[in-house]
């Protein structure tokens, strides 16, 4: 997401990966990589697929909590 007149600076960004299975398109591993090594993010994994929500829906909500509780 790009702000037109800024203000995505200090708003907090958290990147769950789900990795069982990983989606096999590179794009989601770079931006994954991405997060995971930038200071600015709040990186976390999920060992489900890509309906998390669907498949773990405990460990899905514990994380999005537990990311707006840390921001």
């Amino acid at each position: 997401m790009k702000f037109e007149n800024g203000g995505e600076e200090g708003v907090p960004r958290t990147f769950i990966r789900c990795t069982d299975p990983e989606m096999p398109f590179s794009g989601i591993r770079d931006h994954a990589m991405f997060a995971k090594e930038h200071p600015a993010w709040r990186y976390e994994e999920l060992a489900t697929g890509h309906d998390a929500m669907v498949t773990e829906p405990q460990a899905c909500a514990d994380l999005i909590l537990a990311a707006a509780r840390s921001s």
